[in-house]
Order: C-alpha cells, then structure tokens, then sequence
C-alpha cells in the first residue's frame, strides 16, 4: 500500500470538464444509469480503496 500511496498525486487525479477523458465517463455513466446523471460528478467506480484521497493510516502524506 505505501507504494501505492508514493504514487498516488502524480495518477489519481479528476479530468477536466472539456477532456475526453471526461467526455467518455459521461457517455459512460448514461449508458448505465439515465441521462440525467450524465454530467455528474465523483461518481462511484466501482473501487473498495477510496483513490480520492491519502488514506492517514499509513503514515505517508
């Protein structure tokens, strides 16, 4: 997990509104949910290790 955590600011990080990358999630969230939820935000992936922030436990900020 600290390997993980020493890597963490420099992959996990939210696209921006106008990338592709943030194009395809919402063409993603419509096809699963309703298109109403297309433009949401910090939806849920699916990950039991919440990627948003540091986890404290471990001592690595």
């Amino acid at each position: 997990m600290v390997t993980i955590l020493a890597q963490h600011d420099q992959f996990v990080c939210f696209p921006t509104l106008d990338s592709q990358d943030a194009e395809n999630a919402r063409c993603f969230v419509e096809s699963r949910t309703c298109p109403e939820w297309r433009n949401g935000i910090f939806a849920v992936d699916g990950s039991t290790i919440d990627l948003h922030a540091k986890p404290g436990f471990h001592a690595v900020r």
